[in-house]
């Protein structure tokens, strides 16, 4: 990786979810400036033990969402995500696909491309990943008024996940 990119302009790693061993399972953040098909920020991750790049995610300057259609081509899906609220931590916001939800992403799944549109359709990031960026359906539930189990911290209406 550093023959090809370079010295990263920094570099973080995050453990894995292992408890006995806090290397085991961790992927390395590096971050770049202006390599790739557009002007911007570039960040590569990949797994500290076996050194394979598990993502690559772009933050594009000014692009719209009809530039990137341009340039990737026109075979593409739009779907829309939230983020699962019972697993979200400080590291992660798994997604889930939800016809209501807030996040757009103009997707080419065969060719590992999820390109994030936000607001104005301006492309926020285009991430480069071995599979889906979220899940069919979420793993939170919402327990009912009425049940005698209780979600986070004994809130009837709190979401807690299912397995």
């Amino acid at each position: 990786m550093l023959r090809v990119l370079g010295k990263p302009k920094w570099a973080r790693v995050t453990p894995g979810a292992e408890d006995d061993d806090p290397e085991e399972g961790a992927v390395t953040w590096n971050n770049y400036e202006k390599i790739g098909e557009f002007p911007g920020i570039t960040n590569v991750a990949y797994d500290k033990r076996s050194e394979v790049i598990t993502r690559i995610d772009f933050y594009p300057e000014k692009l719209s969402k009809e530039q990137a259609v341009a340039h990737f081509g026109p075979a593409y899906v739009t779907t829309r995500y939230a983020v699962d609220s019972c697993l979200a931590d400080e590291d992660s916001e798994p997604l889930y696909e939800s016809p209501q939800g807030p996040l757009v992403s103009v997707e080419y799944r065969a060719r590992g491309i999820a390109i994030s549109v936000g607001h104005n359709d301006l492309v926020t990031r285009i991430s480069y990943v071995a599979g889906p960026i979220g899940r069919p359906r979420s793993r939170c539930k919402k327990e009912s008024h009425t049940s005698s189990k209780k979600g986070a911290e004994g809130n009837p209406s709190a979401p807690s996940c299912l397995p």
